[in-house]
């Protein structure tokens, strides 16, 4: 029997886009771990992974089979991860990556990010969302 997919939830702490990856876990219903992602000075994207305080635990297999990202910085660290798994980890990113869409398996954005289309982007009218019974305290 095969296990089920492992994903990884790289999270900056940002409720609203930690709400949005939990939401899309959970629907999934694949065992799900949040990877809280800490950076040393100001958020400079293509500096993430010199900037980033935890690497041992972020970059360390064995490699997620999905990592769901949100932001510029997170988005930097999960292609990062897919290149060390040798591409075997799949990308989802919410909102806006850092740079094109081109680099990740699947971007779920809304209109306010102005991601121009492509076969890997998904606009949505709302951001994602848990139906209020289903949301756990």
């Amino acid at each position: 029997m095969q296990a089920d997919p492992a994903i990884w939830i790289l999270s900056r702490g940002r409720k609203g886009d930690l709400d949005q990856m939990l939401a899309l876990a959970r629907a999934l219903g694949w065992p799900h771990e949040v990877k809280r992602l800490g950076f040393r000075g100001p958020e400079i994207p293509v500096l993430s992974r010199a900037l980033l305080r935890n690497a041992r635990e972020v970059f360390t297999p064995p490699w997620p089979d999905l990592v769901l990202c949100a932001e510029a910085s997170p988005s930097v660290i999960s292609r990062e991860i897919k290149r060390r798994s040798q591409g075997r980890t799949r990308i989802v990113c919410l909102g806006r990556p850092a740079g094109s869409a081109q680099g990740f398996d699947l971007v779920i954005t809304t209109a306010q990010y102005r991601i121009p289309a492509a076969p890997n982007v998904v606009e949505l009218s709302m951001p994602l969302a848990e139906p209020a019974a289903a949301v756990q305290p």
